[in-house]
C-alpha cells in the first residue's frame, strides 16, 4: 500500500475489489484522475461496474468516449473504499497464505531465454 503523496501521473497503480478476488488496475492522470477500464452499460438491465457509476460531486467524473471502455474518473471514486497501490513491474508480488492473493494466483515465471 502507498499513499497518495507517493504517487505520480503515468504510475500504474491497483486496488482489491470484492473482497480480495481481483485487483482493479488503473494509470494515474493528472489532477488526482485515473484512465482504466470497465465494462460497457448494459442497457438492458441498466447495469454498470461501480467504478463507472456517475459521480453525484463531480460532474466529469466517469468521463468516457461513446463505445469506449476506457473511462477516466477521480481517484477517490476509482478506489472506492480500496487502498491504493503501486504496481511495481519487475519485483515479485507479495508471499501470502491467503488462496485469493496475487501471490497464490502468479503463473510460474518464465524461463529466461539465452541472449545473443
Amino acid at each position: 500500500m502507498v499513499s497518495r503523496s507517493e504517487t505520480k501521473a503515468g504510475d500504474h497503480i491497483d486496488s482489491w475489489r470484492a473482497a480480495y478476488t481481483y485487483s482493479h488496475h488503473g494509470i494515474e492522470a493528472l489532477f488526482c484522475k485515473v484512465a482504466h477500464f470497465t465494462r460497457k452499460k448494459d442497457a438492458s438491465s441498466g447495469s454498470s461496474s461501480a467504478a463507472s457509476a456517475i459521480c453525484p460531486t463531480f460532474p466529469d467524473c466517469g468521463f468516457r468516449q461513446p463505445d469506449s471502455g476506457v473511462t477516466l474518473c477521480r481517484l477517490d471514486c476509482f478506489l472506492g473504499n480500496g487502498a491504493l497501490h503501486r504496481f511495481e513491474y519487475g519485483v515479485p508480488p507479495p508471499q501470502s497464505s491467503s488462496p485469493n492473493s496475487a501471490a497464490a494466483r502468479a503463473p510460474p515465471p518464465s524461463p529466461t531465454l539465452p541472449t545473443r
